[in-house]
This record gives C-alpha cells, sequence and structure tokens, in this order.
C-alpha cells in the first residue's frame, strides 16, 4: 500500500516533473507542477477523487512516485511533454496515430539535394543528429500527398536534383531524370553551373517560404532581362517556372478563398487550424490539424487522441496543449515553415463549445507558456474572423467531422465481427493474438505475435522473437519458445481471451502444450485455434481448427472468419517485414567484395562456379581452389570470412 502521506511531506515545492508508477512498475501517469508538493498532494484529497472517476481509478493504483526537478515551469512543461510522447503512459493523453509528420530537406552540399524525412526524432541516435545538423528543413506537412506533390514541383519548375550523394558523385552520363525534363544534371560537368543551380535553390527556399508571389517577381524580372540581353533560351525556361506557378495559385484557389473586394487571390495566410471534435461523451475525439500555407492549403491530419475516456470537459483545452507541444517543440528541427497564426475550435456534441471553453484567459494562458519567446505568433479571435478564414474554418471543421465518422464506421463493422466471433465460439473476446513463424531457408527463424485488442491491430504491441534455440525449420519447436518467450512475464489480467496459430495440428497443439507448461495456475486460460492454409494455399480457403482437429465450419464470406484471416494476414506481413531486414543485413554482411583479395573478376567465377552465396559459404578449400584466380590463402580468407559473419 503506497503511503501518500509520509511522501508527500518529502516533496520540494520546486517546479518538477512526477511519474506514477502501479505494483508492477507500470507506468501509470507523467505530470508537471509548478510546486511538486502542492500538485502531487491534490491527488489524494477525497473531493477530488470523488469527482473525477478517471483519477480515482488511478489514485487506487498507483504504489510508487518519483520525481524529476526542474529550473522552471516551462521547462517542466517540456520535459512532461517529452515522457508522455515516449514512454505512452496509462493516463496520458496520447497522440499515437501510427504516422508521424514529414518534412522536406534542402541539404548543404555543394550542389543541394532535395528530399524529405520523418519526424519521429530520437536524440540519441546520431544518424538523425546528423542530418538535424547538415540540412535546413520546411514543414511539417499534414500529409505524405503533400510533400511528394511538393517535391515533384519543384524538381519540374526547379530542376533540383534527389538522387544519394554515392549516386551523385559516381555518375558519369545524366539519369532519367534529366531526359524527362525533371532534374539539371548538376552531376555532369558542364550541364549546369554552381551560380545557376544555387540560384534554383534560392528561388525553392522562397517557394518552401510560401513567398510565391516575390518569387514570380523576381522571375519575372530576370525573364526580361534575359530577353533584352537576347538570351532567349534561359528567358524560355523561366517563363515555363513563372507558368507554373501561376497554374499552382489557379489549381490551388478554384473554389476556395477569393477576396469579395478586388476578386484576387489571397496569398498571405500562413495559418494551422486545431479543430477538437468530440462525439459521444468523449467516447469519439478526433483532433484535426489543417495547415495553411502562402494560402495554400496543405491538407488535414485527422489524430484520435488516446486515453481521453472520463476527461472533463474543462479539460478539454489539455488535449490541444498537449497536441502543440508534441507537435512543436519536440522534434528539435531548424524548420522554416512553421504558422505565425494559430486558429483554435471546439465542437462538443455538434455544439461550438469555442467561446466557452477557449477563453482570454485560457488563450493567454497557452500562448505564455508555449509561445512566450515568439512575438510573431498570434491566435485568432474566433468571434471576429475575416471572410478567408471563416471559409477554411468551415473547410477543417467538415474534414475533422467526415475523419471521425469513418472512425465510428470502422469500429462499428469491427464490433460487428468481434460480436459475431464471441457468438460462434461462445467467449467474451476484446483482446486476440496470433502467431507465426518465419524463417529464411530453414535458417535465422523468427516469430511473430501480433495483436488485436479495443476493435483493432495494436501496432505499438506487436512483437517479434528471434529464436536461436531449436533445430532449422523445426517449426513445433520454433512455436513451443515463441509462446514461452511471450507470456513468461504476464499477469493473468494480460492474457488474451484468444490465441491464434498460423499452423496445422502439429503447431497448434504444441503452442497449447507450451502454454499450459508455463501458465499450470491461469484460472482464465485462452482457446486456442490453429489456421490452417487452403488447398494449393488458395486465399479464403483456409480452414480454422480446434485443439481436437474439428474444423469451425466458417463460410468465405462470414464477417468474423475474414477478422481471423486478416489478424493472421498482419501477423505473416510482420514476420516477413522483420525477414527483409534480415536479408538486407545478410546480403550487405556476405557481399563477396567486403573479403579481402576479392574483386569483380573473382566474385565472378565464384558466382559461376556455385551459382550462389549459400554455396560459396559451405564450399570446402578444395572447391575453392579449383576456381580461377583464387589461391589457398585467398580461400582461407574466403572461410573465414563466412565464420565470422554467421
Amino acid at each position: 500500500m503506497f503511503d501518500a502521506v509520509n511522501f508527500i511531506k518529502t516533496l520540494p515545492e520546486n517546479p518538477g516533473v512526477y511519474k506514477m508508477f502501479d505494483k508492477h512498475n507500470n507506468l501509470l501517469y507523467v505530470g508537471k507542477a509548478k510546486n511538486l508538493k502542492r500538485r502531487v498532494s491534490s491527488y489524494f484529497k477525497t473531493n477530488l477523487i470523488n469527482k473525477n472517476h478517471r483519477i480515482s481509478l488511478m489514485v487506487k493504483q498507483i504504489n510508487k512516485i518519483e520525481i524529476s526537478l526542474t529550473h522552471t515551469e516551462n521547462e517542466a512543461l517540456l520535459l512532461e511533454s517529452n515522457l508522455i510522447k515516449t514512454l505512452s503512459p496509462k493516463y496520458n493523453i496520447v497522440f499515437r496515430d501510427d504516422k508521424s509528420y514529414l518534412y522536406i530537406i534542402l541539404s548543404n552540399d555543394t550542389f543541394a539535394k532535395l528530399g524529405y524525412f520523418r519526424s519521429q526524432f530520437n536524440a540519441n541516435n546520431y544518424k538523425q543528429k546528423n542530418i538535424v545538423k547538415n540540412n535546413i528543413f520546411f514543414g511539417p506537412f499534414p500529409s505524405t500527398k503533400a510533400v511528394f506533390e511538393t517535391i515533384n514541383l519543384l524538381q519540374k519548375t526547379f530542376l533540383l536534383r534527389t538522387c544519394e550523394n554515392s549516386q551523385f558523385t559516381n555518375r558519369q552520363r545524366p539519369c532519367l531524370l534529366y531526359s524527362v525534363g525533371r532534374c539539371s544534371a548538376p552531376c555532369i560537368a558542364n550541364k549546369i553551373s554552381l551560380n545557376d543551380y544555387q540560384n534554383n535553390i534560392k528561388k525553392a527556399i522562397l517557394f518552401l517560404k510560401g513567398e510565391h508571389q516575390k518569387l514570380i517577381d523576381d522571375l519575372i524580372l530576370e525573364m526580361k532581362s534575359n530577353a533584352d540581353n537576347l538570351n532567349f533560351e534561359k528567358a524560355t525556361e523561366l517563363r515555363n517556372q513563372i507558368r507554373r506557378l501561376y497554374s499552382l495559385q489557379e489549381t490551388q484557389f478554384i473554389h476556395l478563398l477569393k477576396n469579395n473586394k478586388n476578386n484576387t487571390f489571397v496569398s498571405n495566410l500562413n495559418v494551422d487550424i486545431i479543430t477538437l471534435i468530440v462525439f459521444n461523451n468523449n467516447e469519439n475525439i478526433c483532433l484535426n490539424h489543417t495547415m495553411i500555407r502562402a494560402g495554400k492549403y496543405l491538407g488535414d491530419n485527422p489524430i484520435f487522441p488516446q486515453n481521453t475516456t472520463n476527461i472533463h470537459k474543462n479539460n478539454i483545452v489539455k488535449i490541444i496543449i498537449q497536441f502543440l507541444l508534441q507537435t512543436y517543440f519536440n522534434n528539435n528541427f531548424n524548420t522554416i515553415n512553421l504558422p505565425n497564426k494559430f486558429l483554435f475550435n471546439i465542437i462538443i456534441d455538434n455544439k461550438n463549445e469555442s467561446s466557452n471553453l477557449l477563453t482570454e484567459q485560457r488563450l493567454n494562458f497557452i500562448h505564455k507558456q508555449l509561445f512566450s519567446t515568439r512575438n510573431d505568433i498570434i491566435f485568432l479571435n474566433n468571434k471576429a474572423l475575416a471572410e478567408e478564414y471563416l471559409q477554411w474554418k468551415k473547410l477543417a471543421e467538415d474534414n475533422a467531422i467526415i475523419a471521425i465518422e469513418n472512425k465510428i464506421n470502422k469500429t462499428e463493422l469491427q464490433k460487428q465481427k468481434i460480436n459475431l466471433l464471441q457468438k460462434i465460439l461462445a467467449i467474451k473476446i476484446n483482446h486476440i493474438e496470433c502467431f507465426d513463424i518465419s524463417h529464411l531457408r530453414g535458417e535465422k527463424t523468427i516469430a511473430s505475435c501480433v495483436v488485436y485488442k479495443d476493435y483493432k491491430l495494436q501496432k505499438n504491441l506487436h512483437q517479434k522473437f528471434n529464436l536461436t534455440n531449436i533445430n532449422n525449420g523445426d517449426d513445433y519447436a520454433a512455436i513451443f519458445e515463441a509462446i514461452q518467450l511471450r507470456y513468461k512475464d504476464n499477469t493473468t489480467e494480460n492474457l488474451p481471451q484468444l490465441i491464434l496459430i498460423d499452423g496445422g495440428l502439429g503447431q497448434l497443439k504444441s503452442a497449447i502444450t507450451s502454454f499450459n507448461f508455463l501458465c499450470k495456475n491461469s484460472i482464465n486460460k485462452p482457446i486456442f485455434l490453429g489456421i490452417v492454409k487452403g488447398e494449393n494455399r488458395k486465399l479464403g480457403k483456409e480452414k480454422i481448427i480446434k485443439e481436437n482437429g474439428e474444423v469451425i465450419p466458417f463460410k468465405v464470406d462470414n464477417i468474423a472468419f475474414n477478422l481471423l484471416l486478416n489478424i493472421r494476414d498482419e501477423a505473416h506481413y510482420f514476420a516477413i517485414s522483420n525477414h527483409r531486414k534480415l536479408r538486407d543485413k545478410s546480403r550487405q554482411n556476405f557481399t563477396l567484395e567486403n573479403i579481402k583479395g576479392i574483386g569483380k573478376q573473382k566474385r565472378q567465377a565464384l558466382l559461376i562456379r556455385f551459382g550462389n552465396i549459400q554455396n560459396i559459404k559451405v564450399a570446402t578449400l578444395e572447391q575453392l581452389t579449383l576456381v580461377k584466380g583464387i589461391s589457398v590463402e585467398l580461400a582461407n580468407n574466403i572461410i573465414n570470412f563466412f565464420k565470422a559473419n554467421s
């Protein structure tokens, strides 16, 4: 039992972060405080516990609290956000949407490279530190589509290279992109001068900053100058760039944002719209992030925050604060494309609650907490918006509602599948796990375990196991060990109600034997089912079998049957994707040119003689020396190389 009274006596009255753990050392909650003693003690006051069911449930589980002191409340706020994002505590609001924001990169090479980068930043990753240090970032962009459309336009308009440096430095003639007019071939001498290429980079930066009109004006002046100097080829190239930029504006604004007074396009808007939609008493919450840059709609990123059940109406604003922290303050990128205006909108059960919840006092608090060093950041007042903002606001609301309705429909379909499966199996099901065994030609055996819980696949809970204590190709031993590794530390409440095994009766019985050996005293033992491949491995012809070999008579169009197959497919895909990583690593390790003394000709001779690397790997000293050019010393080098990398 946690002794809250004595623990609170030891707490300082400094700003900092507190972490709450249960008896199994699982992280329950991370919070920040201006005064740690006052904040932590508030959780154990009777009036607060009685009012909030969510807090009451959490407090009952607390077994330990750890604190970290900070210099200021702002430091505590940033540390709290970092910990929430990396540790995903059970009772914190978490923005996990299975995808991260994309950024466009211009490298700092002499001939800069155009590319993109995802924002899942790990401060301890040397490679990512290097990327952040050596490149300029533009973003974030809300969708993959927005990034690739932008890169595509930059390629066509400014002919920037996108190839890797290894390709760039070793090219002897232009690649296909040069031939189709999407690159100026800076890799080849005399195709484009350094000065001209860097001018194109400067133009691209203006475009990415959203200064479209300035860019067009500069291009027009440059085009006229070249025409006056009779440099018609360059003038034509600049004219084509101007046309593409005008065309982009026309397609972006064909239905949106026309200034009513002079009927011209509004191209100076640079705003992020944060729309929070709450349905069914917090059961369904969607935060839609809409980005407008230089009047250009970059798209939406609808996110469904977790751990929001029973959150109090007045604390809905905390979701917005956590989103701003996790989006703008945890990436450590030198980004240029951040907005200078924010518009917030909250809709709860089809009622606009923005004016009630986003009061001036709360907006000022958010501004002070997050943007105290940025004088150019403006929070737009929802009550008196200009016409152009109202149109974007309506678009953002509509997209948020569509996103949450789609999610609700998907969840309802999953509920129907689970309900039907429960009737067929006569058990209550909320949690399913599926195992698949995969190997590379009998070696490097991997077991994958995927988790289906709360009506969806929980990709963050998937696991893979590298199985080393079994004979190659022994699937029965592999599934036995996989079950042991998966459930050795699991408590009864964490066990699934149904475990699927991708395999026949032998694999199924091996899995059950392993589980019974591990969990002899488990009260709530799961049901085990096997999924047997159909005749000629035809999809949809699979059979679902029980421990006694009995086949459950599913029809092909049965939605519960399709659910089981979808979970099995996820397990198979998860195993294959991990095998690809192993295979790529294996190929890197076993490249023959890595062996001292092996060049292209000797590599070719070895492959002609043995057919593939696997055969070379098992060849004897005598067999290797029969190949032209392979001496006894070199043959020993080959054998020793494969031994060291096996």
